[in-house]
């Protein structure tokens, strides 16, 4: 009943948001379904294809080759790989970007860590500086903007609300 009134209307709408914002902070890491299938490449770039065997079905004992390297007459069957969209709660992903090279968290070297990351940085040279894949890097950069965006966000609601309260007290006194 609550919800019908516009009050109600408001708080149940606070509601959904209180509980987006929960799920994109909290969300375990890892991959989920969303992506698609993609040529395999090798480390030149080079798309990589299965050779067949006499009955004409994928011999998974052979390594596979490059176009340059198919036997001739060979069907071009390529290789191909699962790329999912990585996703992970930006606690996860603060923490992963904060961990030291032991492993482990510590505060002055995540003080430090925290003060020269950059959410301006392109993902090619976050990969580079964190050591991980591009797609995951650009997940890291996402979240990095959006924590930075909401921590500046509530600093503006913050400074508004105490700028009231500081009115009211002062004309308390």
């Amino acid at each position: 009943m609550v919800h019908e009134t516009f009050i109600g209307a408001l708080f149940m709408q606070m509601r959904t948001y209180w509980s987006g914002k929960k799920n994109q902070y909290l969300q375990p890491g890892g991959v989920r379904l969303q992506g698609h299938w993609e040529p395999a490449k090798n480390e030149e770039g080079k798309t990589m294809y299965y050779i067949l065997n006499e009955n004409n079905l994928i011999d998974y004992s052979q390594t596979p080759v490059t176009e340059d390297e198919l036997p001739q007459g060979m069907p071009k069957i390529p290789v191909v790989q699962w790329k999912g969209q990585w996703q992970e709660g930006i606690i996860m992903t603060m923490a992963n970007m904060l961990r030291n090279e032991q492993g482990g968290l510590s505060a002055g070297y995540a003080l430090t860590h925290l003060l020269n990351l950059n959410p301006f940085i392109s993902k090619e040279k976050l990969a580079e500086k964190f050591n991980i894949e591009e797609d995951l890097a650009q997940v890291y950069l996402s979240n990095l903007r959006q924590f930075f965006g909401d921590l500046t966000l509530y600093m503006i609601i913050g400074l508004f609300i105490g700028g009231f309260l500081l009115g009211d007290w002062d004309k308390e006194m």
